[in-house]
């Protein structure tokens, strides 16, 4: 769906679910789209995207997929024009359960797991969570984040260098394949591997780390 202004801007919406729609035009004084699901139902639940840009840029947008809807999640994967893709996963029921979407195994409120056009992790932004993992090539469960408490923070990776901002957990690990700098809230800490691709975030001193606690 697409929304202009009296200018070159253009809002985008993508109706992620209910995946069958029909819409109406409409006005309350503004220009108006009215979506319904595409049959009459008891219940449904609306995830749409919002992307804001301009007519020039119409043809670049990305392209909007389901994740699918499990154990009170849901989610979308968000395919940039110029590579690389935003997996976004959000909560709705059954707070502070592990939840199993895609392939993806999270128990916090959000989660944005951006991944570069080589398939290399560039940022993880997570809410509330102490636990997130991802599903490898291999079939096994690879740790991107493992914290004592609930925690929300963004990690942004560049090269061999990862930036945290956010909370720091007293006991805690991430996801840091060839990290050489790790920086927490503008602190550099030293680099304690932790096992299984994963180095220690924890504001607890230790000189070795267990791969779970």
């Amino acid at each position: 769906v697409q929304g202009f202004t009296d200018s070159d801007q253009v809002i985008g919406v993508a109706v992620v679910s209910p995946q069958e729609f029909t819409y109406t035009r409409g006005t309350n004084g503004l220009p108006s789209i009215h979506i319904s699901p595409a049959e009459s139902v008891s219940d449904v639940r609306f995830l749409n995207v919002l992307w804001p840009t301009n007519r020039a840029n119409w043809d670049s947008r990305p392209r909007v997929d389901s994740l699918g809807d499990a154990s009170g999640m849901t989610g979308v994967r968000v395919s940039l024009d110029v590579g690389g893709y935003d997996d976004i996963l959000m909560r709705y029921d059954n707070p502070g359960e592990v939840s199993v979407l895609y392939h993806y195994a999270f128990d916090g409120e959000t989660a944005v797991i951006s991944t570069q056009s080589q398939q290399k992790i560039s940022s993880l932004m997570v809410d509330s969570s102490q636990r997130l993992q991802q599903l490898t090539d291999n079939g096994t469960m690879q740790m991107l984040l493992q914290t004592s408490q609930p925690v929300t923070l963004q990690a942004t990776y560049t090269g061999t260098s990862l930036q945290i901002t956010g909370d720091q957990p007293e006991l805690g690990r991430i996801y840091s394949p060839e990290i050489e700098t790790l920086v927490i809230n503008d602190q550099s800490m030293p680099i304690v591997p932790c096992g299984g691709d994963t180095i220690w975030i924890g504001s607890e001193a230790i000189s070795t780390c267990e791969n779970e606690f």
